[in-house]
């Protein structure tokens, strides 16, 4: 079973985060012990108290109540999260910073800061559903600034029907755990699927595909 770190000294989060995470497999520690643990979670005004050794794990920050503005997604990531979501996503954000494809801990923070700013630069300037590019962090070239946004319709038109079907289920589903239940099949048989579809459709990884389809 894998060992999850909840840091909650004020107990903000509530029981169905932590009843959550237990159905998703993990066995959750509220101090650190001698036994490792694979990530952590923490209210986003909580990641200033981590302990060090959570600090070399991914950190998923959780905006309690409510869901995270850019400018608390920015704070948590600055801090060091890999991800700020509200409490009904966090199983699938530790999910997902733990997926076998997922990339290291210094892109994921990377990753997430930039998410947080060009959220905010959108937020700042009105635009919604556009991403704003941030050269001197991403290093791309200006032509990309310029060039046509693909919407997500565009890229789903790559995908096979098989495909659509197994995306519009975990749509329904609200999440790949659950998704996998109903095909009878495993998470990891899911996300296997999900890195072929992601490649198909011109993007990162599985994780970009399920914030395409608003899974997160």
């Amino acid at each position: 079973m894998r060992r999850l770190l909840v840091v909650d000294q004020r107990h903000e989060l509530h029981d169905s985060v932590l009843t959550e995470l237990r159905a998703a497999g993990f066995d959750l520690m509220t101090e650190p012990d001698a036994d490792p643990f694979e990530a952590a979670v923490a209210p986003c005004n909580a990641i200033v108290e981590l302990p060090e050794c959570a600090r070399v794990v991914p950190v998923v920050a959780v905006a309690v109540d409510q869901e995270p503005d850019p400018e608390v997604s920015l704070r948590a990531a600055i801090d060091g999260a890999v991800q700020c979501v509200n409490e009904a996503s966090v199983a699938l954000a530790v999910e997902i910073a733990l997926a076998p494809d997922a990339p290291t801990l210094t892109e994921q923070r990377r990753r997430a800061r930039i998410q947080a700013l060009e959220a905010l630069a959108r937020q700042n300037a009105g635009v919604s559903g556009r991403r704003v590019h941030l050269t001197r962090l991403e290093h791309r070239p200006v032509r990309e600034v310029i060039a046509p946004v693909p919407t997500a319709a565009s890229r789903l038109e790559a995908c096979t029907e098989r495909q659509r079907e197994l995306l519009d289920l975990i749509a329904r589903e609200g999440s790949v755990a659950n998704a996998a239940r109903a095909l009878g099949t495993t998470r990891s048989s899911v996300y296997a699927a999900l890195r072929r579809i992601a490649h198909r459709a011109g993007l990162r990884d599985s994780g970009d595909l399920l914030r395409l389809i608003d899974v997160r």
